[in-house]
């Protein structure tokens, strides 16, 4: 596949940028980006994701680091992989400016209304499209990133990076956002927490349970997967929520995603994913509690377990974006407020993920924890 046409492939999965900020439709991009792939010859598939891991190849590199470090308010080596996948999704004219001078990126369209520039799903989609058309795992294309990325090494602290990317630094760097240059007006709840107590288990799980239900008696548009479908049938279940309901419904939602913020679950993530950033965590843990109670509750207990799901027509793939967000959005719908109030006495969950830490990129290590995932996906995320 030649560079035009694998830019081409790129340039239709595109969508507009959104008009106003944290107004991003993942869902949408998702489903075009799919039906893109759709249209290719699983040898096609194939080339692409060759070309995609060679251009991410090319944009491993410190200058770019420390632009994804600037942009993203700190970026690990697995979310600078997910911010090498967005920049090429960005299209041609994008990544090649950055790779001539990373400071163009201040002028980027998305990230005026998006500040995250994280898109792991553009990685992973590849395969599982190919996988969908043939069965089969998509061949080892035997393309290694490199252990280090090119150039010298640049500090990783923002302040220090001010006088190589005094573009970058001025636009994204948090401390120096003026608020009335960056946010739109945002209809805020009245100050002060409710006195709201969570939704019962039975009862979350009931909704989850429902909607999913619903999603399968869905017949599929066309580009559209099951979790697609899913998170259109959630809208419907919890529209039936009062504004009180929905926040308690929220706190209880939080609840199961902080018992998921594991390191044995990340880690399974970052293999299937061949690299998961935090961002891509949290949408994990989301699609972690749409499979519903009785799966969930099985891979916290053996997270290896989830190796059986994956791949099934209603678990096609474990990035449920946008499913932890349909609560707040049914919110204004029916409040007008941007956000839910505090709520008294009420724990979002763990700082920092628990358990003990380990390389998640240790074929070996993963191995002795994780049979079953690496058995199946021996290559990560293939």
């Amino acid at each position: 596949m030649n560079e035009e046409r694998f830019w081409s492939i790129v340039d239709a999965t595109r969508l507009d940028p959104p008009k106003q900020r944290g107004d991003v439709d993942f869902g949408e991009r998702n489903r075009r980006y799919k039906a893109t792939l759709g249209k290719l010859t699983p040898k096609e598939i194939v080339e692409f994701q060759r070309r995609l891991e060679e251009y991410m190849n090319a944009a491993y590199r410190t200058d770019l680091w420390a632009a994804a470090n600037l942009i993203r308010d700190g970026c690990n080596r697995s979310s600078f992989h997910a911010f090498r996948a967005w920049l090429v999704s960005q299209g041609r004219q994008v990544f090649e400016a950055a790779l001539r001078d990373p400071e163009s990126l201040a002028d980027n369209a998305d990230l005026k209304v998006y500040d995250d520039a994280d898109y792991p799903a553009f990685y992973s989609f590849p395969g599982i499209v190919y996988r969908d058309r043939t069965g089969q795992q998509m061949p080892d294309l035997r393309i290694v990133e490199p252990e280090r990325p090119a150039g010298q090494t640049l500090s990783d602290v923002p302040a220090e990076l001010a006088g190589r990317f005094p573009r970058l630094f001025k636009e994204f760097y948090r401390e120096e956002w003026s608020k009335e240059s960056r946010e739109p007006d945002v209809n805020l709840p009245p100050p002060g927490k409710v006195e709201i107590a969570p939704m019962s288990e039975d009862r979350f799980w009931a909704l989850i349970g429902e909607s999913r239900q619903r999603a399968r008696k869905q017949k599929l548009r066309k580009g559209e997967d099951f979790i697609d479908a899913h998170i259109k049938e959630h809208f419907e279940v919890l529209r039936r929520l009062s504004p009180e309901e929905l926040i308690a419904y929220r706190i209880t939602f939080h609840h199961f995603s902080g018992l998921a913020y594991r390191r044995d679950l990340w880690a399974v993530a970052y293999w299937l994913h061949a690299g998961c950033s935090d961002d891509g965590f949290i949408d994990f843990r989301a699609c972690l509690i749409s499979l519903g109670k009785e799966w969930y509750f099985q891979v916290l207990n053996d997270p290896d377990s989830l190796t059986d799901l994956v791949g099934r027509k209603d678990v096609p793939y474990m990035q449920a974006e946008g499913f932890q967000y349909v609560d707040s959005k049914v919110y204004k719908e029916k409040t007008g407020y941007d956000g839910m109030p505090d709520v008294a006495g009420i724990e979002y969950g763990p700082r920092e993920p628990l358990g003990e830490d380990y390389d998640f990129e240790d074929d070996e290590e993963m191995g002795k924890r994780f049979p079953k995932l690496v058995a199946r996906y021996p290559d990560m995320g293939d």
